[in-house]
């Protein structure tokens, strides 16, 4: 009697853990997995830490360099520079892993003017990107340029052209858009400058910009050079 008593208990428990353990199994991989979990637990940064701003200016520092090092001496013209410092919850979760806890990037955007040929001053540029180390993952500049004579003949501009796709370089990312004098399509010199930087707008924690209006520099730059050429580098400075 008492043997029965114990098999009824244990048998009990068994069938109480089955829908607990199903449970906890469901959780976890609502979380990300264990590892999802984990990140969960991590505590935002502390956006006045010494530390934090310390390492947000050596990326800016760095983003320079790497700007010195892509632009040419002579046939692109500087004009304005636009910043946006963003921090922002990393997503884990069943529909989307990002592998981290939070992360703080900069982005910084260049724009320049340039006369002369569009198509050679643009391979001549992703020239100097490759020679500085940065890489696409999709498609090259010639690719990207393929319907370029097609659209000159047209008498359209080159805001109808696809933009390049992004070019890598150690956790760094390059952009890049165009225009010229006459386009219409101005909505890329504007995006190029900020992005909702989390998987879903809500997860920004922290994000100052400080942006170009898109109208106003494309005045500016194609008042005295038929195109103008938007560039924006971003890396993080933090991350968990």
């Amino acid at each position: 009697m008492r043997r029965r008593t114990k098999w009824a208990i244990g048998l009990l428990i068994l069938l109480l853990s089955v829908p607990l353990f199903g449970t906890a199994l469901i959780f976890i991989a609502m979380s990300g997995g264990v590892h999802g979990i984990i990140l969960s637990m991590k505590s935002r940064p502390d956006l006045d830490s010494p530390d934090l701003k310390r390492n947000r200016a050596a990326l800016e520092e760095r983003i320079g360099a790497d700007f010195s090092r892509a632009i040419p001496s002579e046939g692109l013209v500087h004009y304005e520079a636009s910043t946006q410092d963003a921090c922002y919850d990393g997503a884990n979760n069943w529909k989307h892993v990002d592998g981290f806890a939070h992360r703080c990037t900069l982005r910084v955007t260049n724009f320049y003017g340039f006369d002369g040929d569009f198509r050679k001053t643009m391979l001549d540029f992703e020239k100097r990107l490759l020679s500085a180390g940065w890489h696409s993952n999709i498609h090259d500049m010639e690719w990207t340029l393929t319907q370029y004579d097609a659209v000159a003949l047209s008498l359209r501009t080159v805001d109808r052209l696809p933009n390049p796709y992004p070019y890598y370089k150690d956790g760094f990312t390059l952009d890049i858009c165009w225009a010229e004098r006459g386009s219409r399509i101005l909505f890329y010199l504007k995006n190029i400058q900020a992005h909702d930087m989390g998987w879903i707008k809500e997860n920004n924690f922290y994000d100052q910009r400080k942006l170009i209006d898109a109208g106003d520099i494309f005045r500016e730059v194609t008042r005295d050079h038929r195109y103008i050429l938007g560039i924006a580098i971003s890396g993080y400075y933090f991350e968990n």
